[in-house]
């Protein structure tokens, strides 16, 4: 698979926390770059990732909010 619209890493920006992969559907939002990274696993084994983002974060999170 080719990454024809991938953002320089600098122009996207941290959503704070782990998430377990059934939670990305709470977290992201349509018309958004996202790129997720593997961040180890919780105590319980369960994989977490990192999710970084072009526009502000959910809203509740210090990367801002969802208007």
């Amino acid at each position: 698979m080719k990454d024809r619209h991938r953002p320089p890493a600098g122009e996207l920006i941290r959503i704070p926390g782990l998430y377990r992969r059934w939670e990305l559907p709470e977290v992201l939002r349509g018309h958004r770059t996202y790129r997720i990274e593997k961040a180890g696993a919780h105590e319980d084994g369960t994989p977490l990732v990192a999710l970084y983002t072009d526009a502000p974060g959910p809203a509740g999170t210090s990367a801002g909010s969802d208007a």
